[in-house]
């Protein structure tokens, strides 16, 4: 089976608030970084892939010739989704036509907000005025892109945010949206400002109004909410992602990207130095862990991942590999879902069970009880 393929590239502008993927902000790291991700990537056993998705990092600051490399170097199907990440200040008609020209068909745009003092607290390097015409640009020259929002920011107004994302969908239309909600994790900026008490959150009833806003509002505009933070037009999901949801193999390559063979999942080394250095050594990146799958493990993953997908749920047929093995398993994992259908969290369908539309936004809690 033909897998999915990561590439990160973990050089950044600047920190956002927000943001605890590994990056490193160090241009002048750019050419090694490059020649150290190639070099990985010739030296992997796999050549053919189904999916090429340039995550980050930022991507849109790579070297185009190194982005062709990479392209150039795999064997993908006809017609594959190829994703790049981009920041809006990275977006010209140049870059453009050149990532164009070299094979990349989808723009994933990284816009999370339309008010530029909210965009200054999370420390993003645009401003509304770029994110507009970057995204202009990209609709220009790209028939499949994204656009990234982030909901639940303390210091974003709903008024003020339901009306530019109002009028952002009636102008742009993009084909598919991704909608995240602020999570404050340790390590970041905000992490840090939460611990000492100068970052409030926003109150759950604002974020779970701000939700259902948005759901409502895109679902009027024929968008289907495919995925918990994914919304796409017909024909336009996100093919690299979904392999994520489905539980479908992939390889990551760069520093701390992942890699997932249905019974292993292993992580190259969070350090940029020793990345490079080891690539260079041996053509093969150190590794910070590598994990064996248990039976039991991949049956919550199936609940986990599966359930992120809203409308297609968790088929039981999907499940039956565990309770072949485990018979014991089947009865308290029916006991917990028939326990989840009676609060209202769950609903089962002839051949699957999906999260409750209307409670979405608890689906990490309604998760998290039905795993064994």
């Amino acid at each position: 089976m033909r897998k999915g393929l990561y590439v990160h590239y973990p050089i950044c502008s600047r920190a956002c608030s927000y943001c605890d993927f590994f990056f490193r902000v160090n241009p002048k790291k750019k050419p090694y970084v490059e020649e150290a991700i190639l070099n990985e990537l010739y030296n992997i056993k796999e050549n053919e892939f189904r999916t090429l998705y340039f995550g980050g990092g930022t991507p849109s600051l790579a070297n185009v010739k190194f982005l062709e490399k990479i392209i150039s170097s795999v064997k993908l199907p006809g017609n594959t989704e190829i994703t790049l990440e981009a920041n809006p200040e990275d977006v010209s008609e140049e870059k453009i036509i050149n990532w164009k020209n070299i094979g990349i068909n989808r723009i994933s745009l990284g816009i999370q907000s339309l008010n530029d003092k909210v965009l200054q607290e999370l420390r993003r390097p645009h401003t509304k005025k770029e994110a507009l015409k970057a995204v202009e640009l990209v609709k220009k020259h790209y028939k499949n892109f994204s656009v990234d929002f982030i909901i639940g920011i303390p210091f974003e107004d709903f008024n003020n945010f339901k009306h530019y994302f109002n009028n952002f969908i009636e102008e742009f239309s993009p084909p598919h949206i991704s909608i995240y909600i602020l999570t404050i994790e340790e390590n970041t900026v905000f992490g840090r400002k939460f611990s000492k008490g100068k970052l409030q959150l926003k109150p759950d009833e604002k974020t779970v109004e701000e939700f259902y806003f948005v759901k409502d509002l895109l679902e009027n505009h024929g968008y289907i909410h495919y995925e918990i933070s994914n919304y796409a037009i017909e024909g336009y999901k996100a093919v690299h992602n979904s392999l994520y949801w489905k539980h479908k193999p992939y390889v990551g390559i760069g520093p701390s990207a992942h890699s997932f063979d249905f019974w292993y999942r292993k992580a190259n080394i969070y350090n940029l130095h020793k990345y490079i250095t080891s690539v260079k050594s041996s053509g093969k990146p150190e590794i910070e862990f590598v994990e064996e799958l248990t039976p039991k493990d991949i049956f919550n993953e199936k609940i986990m991942l599966g359930l992120r997908k809203i409308r297609e749920g968790v088929k039981f047929r999907e499940l039956e590999f565990y309770f072949k093995e485990f018979p014991e398993a089947r009865r308290e994992f029916t006991r917990l879902l028939k326990q989840a259908e009676a609060k209202g969290n769950i609903i089962i369908q002839n051949d699957s069970f999906i999260i409750a539309k209307d409670k979405l936004i608890m689906s990490d809690y309604i998760i998290s009880e039905l795993l064994l």
